[in-house]
């Protein structure tokens, strides 16, 4: 007696094809062509697991700090600043401490040469960027420019899976 695939049930049924080989955490996604791979999805796509924390110096050009608060555990994958306006002078360096830790990599230099509204500087940091929830990152500028001018403040953070 043959019975169709789609009627079987209880004992009948079975793990999908791959299964006993496929990773943990991973799914099957069809190609729809007939087949398809075991994928972990949010590893694939990590942008569904990311975190953009953002703030902004009121004065990029007095030094001063900006604070964060991390409503995940994670870990820091850059830091961008966007300049408002032009800056004169001199640079400003712009770094980030986690926890009164300075973040290795993070420092950047925000040159005033050329500088205009839109410009943006990143750092990405290479040790000491782990986050744990609750956790508070500093970002702070030395304020070594002139002309008062703001500039937004972003940190990507990748979260723990």
């Amino acid at each position: 007696m043959t019975i169709e695939h789609r009627n079987l049930t209880g004992a009948q049924l079975h793990e999908p094809k791959g299964c006993a080989t496929a990773g943990a955490g991973t799914v099957y996604v069809a190609d729809g062509v007939g087949s398809g791979t075991w994928q972990n999805l949010l590893a694939s796509d990590r942008a569904a697991n990311r975190v953009v924390l953002s703030h902004h110096f009121t004065d990029i050009s007095t030094a001063q700090s900006v604070y964060l608060l991390t409503p995940i555990s994670g870990t820091v994958r850059s830091i961008h600043v966007v300049l408002h306006g032009a800056i004169t002078t001199a640079n400003s360096i712009v770094d980030a401490r986690i926890n009164g830790i300075a973040v290795v990599g993070s420092s950047m230099t925000v040159t005033f040469s050329g500088s205009a509204a839109g410009q943006a500087f990143s750092s990405f940091p290479t040790g000491a960027n782990a986050l744990l929830t609750n956790g508070v990152i500093e970002v702070r500028t030395d304020g070594a420019s002139s002309t008062a001018m703001m500039a937004s403040v972003f940190v990507v953070v990748d979260t723990a899976l």
